[in-house]
């Protein structure tokens, strides 16, 4: 990761920095990836991204390429995605309870699409036991969690 990044993490983690800080450093540093694909989306009946874009900037800095499908994503276009982009890690951000329906559908169409794709849900509205609950593989309560998530399933 280069250092400009690692600072501007830093900083924004200490309350110093702000999300436009994180912006600008990561489309700096985001042209040469190479590591795996991670498809993020906001699931269907939310319209909140900014924790996905959080998320994205995290993921980019650590080297992973993320094919960003947006926010109010239909089920079938994260499977889309994961079939286009071969993606084998899909992040799916829920920030309202009401997505259940939507998220379930979504991980069952992206199990159709690869048996091998992990699924990571987060969101400030769910938890731990969500990933039970609609079939994920695991949870990220935050950016730094989800990095660390996606580096294990990569692995």
């Amino acid at each position: 990761m280069p250092s400009k990044l690692k600072r501007v993490i830093k900083d924004y983690l200490a309350g110093r920095a702000y999300i436009p800080d994180l912006l600008v450093a990561y489309k700096e540093s985001r042209r040469n990836n190479k590591g795996p694909v991670v498809v993020l989306g906001v699931t269907k009946g939310a319209v909140h991204a900014t924790g996905k874009n959080v998320v994205k900037v995290f993921l980019e800095a650590h080297g992973f390429r993320v094919v960003d499908i947006g926010h109010c994503v239909e089920p079938e276009a994260f499977a889309k995605a994961v079939k286009k982009h071969k993606a084998l890690l899909v992040g799916i951000s829920i920030p309202v309870t009401t997505a259940e329906h939507f998220i379930k559908k979504t991980i069952k169409l992206v199990r159709k699409e690869s048996a091998r794709a992990k699924v990571v849900i987060g969101g400030c509205a769910i938890n731990d036991e969500w990933v039970e609950l609609v079939g994920a593989d695991a949870y990220a309560p935050d950016a730094i969690s989800g990095v660390k998530v996606f580096k294990r399933f990569s692995e």
